[in-house]
């Protein structure tokens, strides 16, 4: 599969998982491509003592760090507003737009993972233009496992990735029915997932980091409905399972070292690529 590349979401508080997600891609990957900005998408600072040991621990992946700005938008001249319901959810978007730019010139298709998603082997791929799999999803312990099976990670071929595409509101689930052609929603093996989601299996203190910095922190009362029981987020039901894997055992092991991102941006250098993309095409 040397012709599929991953572009993984990420910021540090997700940082437990990176090491795993970053091992199971690589097996079927070969271009893993980790867009990153210097600020969560609160506007709080990014820990950069952190950032720098991660990009010396891992020398083959492709950083791109890009600047949180408040008054530009990359890739489109939407007047969204600071702070507004959408501001957060835009940045989502934009990290998997700025990571297509960063494509190796052979890469034909295209993966969109979140950090905390963990594939347990590789997947079996077709002709299709676009996949959805379905996710075991996990909530505070990893051997709590919802009974439903929610999709997530996206696999895209190339040659659909527009930025109109890119920047769909309704992100990947909005991607998925946007593209054209031959798609299988809910992709598994044999009836059972191959993806693991840890999106809520996270410490106290993580849990409380995610909702006041992550793209839906608009949406609820977060703080509030994580003092109560069972599943404040989807509601699903669930089952106690063997773990396949659990984050919360998980040690950091980064180097002492400090390295320098692959890459960094600016809106205004991300305009004068898309200019360049468009002059070319």
């Amino acid at each position: 599969m040397s012709d599929l590349a991953a572009i993984v979401s990420f910021c540090t508080h997700d940082i437990r998982f990176f090491k795993k997600c970053i091992d199971s891609l690589r097996p079927f990957c070969s271009q893993i491509i980790v867009p990153v900005c210097d600020h969560f998408y609160n506007g709080e600072p990014e820990d950069r003592e952190l950032l720098s040991r991660l990009y010396a621990s891992y020398p083959g992946v492709i950083f791109v760090e890009f600047a949180y700005s408040e008054k530009q938008i990359y890739g489109t001249f939407s007047k969204l507003v600071a702070n507004s319901p959408y501001w957060a959810q835009h940045w989502h978007n934009t990290s998997r737009l700025i990571g297509s730019y960063y494509l190796a010139e052979e890469v034909d298709r295209v993966l969109f993972c979140d950090v905390d998603e963990i594939f347990a082997s590789i997947p079996e791929l077709g002709e299709e233009d676009a996949i959805r799999f379905a996710t075991y999803w996990y909530d505070r312990r990893a051997d709590m496992r919802a009974t439903c099976h929610p999709e997530g990670p996206l696999l895209v071929r190339r040659l659909h990735l527009e930025d109109d595409l890119l920047l769909n509101q309704d992100e990947r689930m909005g991607m998925f029915h946007r593209v054209k052609g031959k798609k299988i929603q809910s992709w598994k093996r044999g009836n059972k997932p191959i993806v693991h989601h840890y999106s809520f299996v996270r410490t106290e203190e993580e849990l409380r980091c995610k909702i006041r910095r992550w793209g839906h922190h608009w949406e609820r009362d977060w703080p509030s409905l994580l003092q109560e029981e069972g599943d404040v987020v989807r509601g699903y039901s669930y089952e106690k399972a063997d773990p396949f894997w659990d984050p919360l055992e998980v040690s950091l092991e980064l180097s002492k070292e400090i390295a320098e991102p692959t890459h960094r941006l600016t809106p205004k250098a991300f305009f004068r690529m898309q200019l360049t993309a468009q002059f070319l095409s």
